[in-house]
């Protein structure tokens, strides 16, 4: 086409930015104005209108966002049993100094102290992961310990998966929450003479939520009739205790209860034994 005549005026606008001058005279067909960058990463749209022949144009400018600065961790959800495969979604958020997300692909370095990253029963407490729309995501498995894990993620600046000063850095805390053992209880005679000699055995087996042993020693044994005696924890290491109540020469019905706790959370198991009255035979 042919161009316009000098000094027609041409409007210019941005939806983020600036443009100066936002009124610019054409010369040669051809008016200027000069794009300022706005804050907003994203497309910027700048467009040129000559109201005076009812024309307009637009050109798109792709502003990136600038290098991360802001790391923002969340946990979802905040507490996870202690059963060596409930995860808790750990999502890292990270910001440029002007609230932008940072470009996809930026990396995130994330660090536990416990549980693990990886899949069950694994060791894996530090992992890396990219940035999709601003986030980058990891999943925290709980392995069968109970305590507090302190999940940092961070732009790892130089490389070396350490948190240094100055890098951008946020935690999230999950609890990884006690699960009571596994506590099962036998015994080996259901009634006894009340003779105030005759004996059960009672059997206390310990596993954990993965059915591994568990260190019987400490299961605490109590009965309410009869009395306890003979406690035998020469097979503890191996999740085994036993103890025998003695009857009562009262009749009745004993109810020999054992508790056993791991990291705090109590398993309680009970069985009954019946003291039978003695056989009264008339001469």
């Amino acid at each position: 086409g042919v161009p316009v005549a000098d000094g027609i005026l041409v409007d210019f606008r941005t939806d983020n930015g600036q443009v100066n001058p936002a009124r610019s005279e054409t010369k040669n067909g051809v008016a200027i104005c000069t794009y300022t960058a706005g804050v907003r990463a994203g497309v910027a749209t700048v467009t040129g209108e000559v109201m005076s022949l009812g024309i307009s144009g637009s050109v798109g400018i792709m502003l990136r966002a600038k290098e991360a600065s802001v790391v923002v961790v969340d946990a979802n959800p905040y507490s996870i049993p202690a059963d060596g495969n409930s995860v808790s979604q750990i999502t890292a958020t990270v910001l440029d100094s002007d609230g932008n997300f940072v470009q996809d692909g930026t990396v995130v370095t994330f660090r536990t102290n416990l549980g693990t990253f990886g899949p069950r029963l694994s060791n894996i407490q530090v992992v890396q992961a990219t940035t999709i729309n601003g986030q980058a995501i990891v999943g925290l498995r709980s392995l069968p310990k109970a305590g507090l894990a302190s999940v940092v993620g961070f732009i790892d600046k130089d490389g070396d998966k350490v948190l240094d000063a100055g890098e951008p850095s946020d935690q999230a805390i999950v609890e990884i929450a006690a699960i009571a053992p596994g506590l099962t209880l036998s015994v080996d005679r259901l009634s006894i003479p009340a003779d105030g000699v005759s004996l059960a055995t009672i059997q206390a087996t310990l596993r954990d939520s993965l059915g591994r042993v568990i260190d019987a020693s400490g299961v605490v044994f109590s009965t309410n009739a009869g009395k306890l005696v003979n406690r035998d924890d020469s097979e503890a290491k191996n999740g085994v205790v036993r103890i025998q109540l003695q009857s009562d020469i009262v009749p009745g019905s004993a109810t020999v209860v054992a508790v056993a706790k791991l990291d705090g959370a109590e398993a309680r198991q009970s069985v009954n034994v019946v003291m039978n009255p003695l056989a009264v035979s008339l001469v």
